[in-house]
């Protein structure tokens, strides 16, 4: 027999304290065989939200910004090695002012996990300020990584 009380309780507490709902898209980049991907598996589907899977171990940063928009995603668990080139791909040239619509195809992210690694928060900088950033950065990099 197989007891599934602990993950039962994990998913409870990681739905209520991130307030998961059936508006809730999630992003899945890593692998569904990757151990910590289970709660970003599951999570959207214990809630009616909806799961989208993005090709494990593809870093098309510029697929997973299209991706982001169209299906307006809410919801990211990454590394920040992961996070920091499509940010990269949004900083506009030195000639371009305005800095709102070079994000603004992150916009429907309200919670990006980060961890694995620690966050390098300048080269957050332009993301969290400009003015398309209204989003929770949620660092899950613990001691035991």
């Amino acid at each position: 027999m197989i007891k599934s009380h602990a993950f039962v309780n994990l998913m409870h507490w990681y739905t209520h304290e991130f307030i998961f709902s059936e508006s809730d898209c999630v992003l899945l980049i890593a692998s569904i065989s990757f151990d910590l991907a289970q709660k970003y598996l599951y999570a959207p589907l214990l809630t009616g939200g909806r799961l989208f899977l993005f090709p494990a171990g593809v870093n098309d940063y510029a697929g997973i910004s299209e991706t982001i928009e169209r299906e307006q995603v809410t919801v990211i668990n990454c590394a920040p090695s992961l996070i920091y080139p499509l940010i990269d791909l949004h900083v506009p040239e030195e000639d371009q002012k305005d800095l709102g619509h070079h994000f603004s195809r992150l916009r429907s992210v309200n919670r990006w996990f980060l961890g694995g690694e620690p966050i390098n928060l300048l080269k957050l900088r332009p993301w969290t300020t400009s003015p398309s950033f209204c989003a929770e950065i949620i660092n899950t990099y613990g001691p035991t990584e």
